[in-house]
């Protein structure tokens, strides 16, 4: 199954090496989204001054329940057709964002208009620290060789 669609046959290196620590680290990945969502909210929505403990735990609630949800339709497509798995996945990222906004919303007493402000905030710095969260580990791996720059040209 290609998850990369399509850079596997532009970048096969890297798409190889890139495959098999995303695979290996699925999980530490999985729990780097807990203080992803929960610092954004923590710096944009903390009105009645929560611990940032608290909005981990409150995104350990939200990231089950997106789980739930995300499980049986994950399942579901590889099941019948394996390769539409990331074409349904990705809609599946922006209901996990809508749900975080609903969450957030019933946890704050800010009016409808503050809130959409704050929450189109909240969802700028959530998608720049998801960038950091690809982008980061790959540096790190550039840095200490697992990667060369000739992984990164394309064939």
């Amino acid at each position: 199954m290609d998850f990369t669609r399509g850079a596997q046959n532009i970048y096969p290196e890297f798409g190889q090496k890139w495959s098999e620590i995303v695979f290996d680290f699925n999980a530490f990945f999985f729990l780097l989204h807990f203080p992803v969502f929960a610092f954004p909210a923590y710096l944009l929505t903390n009105r009645i001054k929560y611990n940032f403990s608290e909005y981990v735990v409150v995104f350990i609630y939200v990231m089950a329940h997106y789980s739930i949800v995300a499980f049986p339709i994950s399942i579901g497509t590889l099941l019948f057709n394996a390769d539409m798995y990331v074409s349904i996945s990705q809609p599946l990222l922006i209901l996990i964002f809508v749900y975080c906004l609903y969450v957030l919303r019933r946890l704050t007493k800010y009016s409808a208009r503050v809130f959409i402000g704050r929450a189109l905030v909240y969802t700028m710095l959530a998608i720049l620290l998801f960038f950091i969260l690809v982008i980061g580990p790959m540096m790190v791996l550039l840095l200490i060789g697992v990667f060369d720059l000739q992984d990164f040209t394309p064939k």
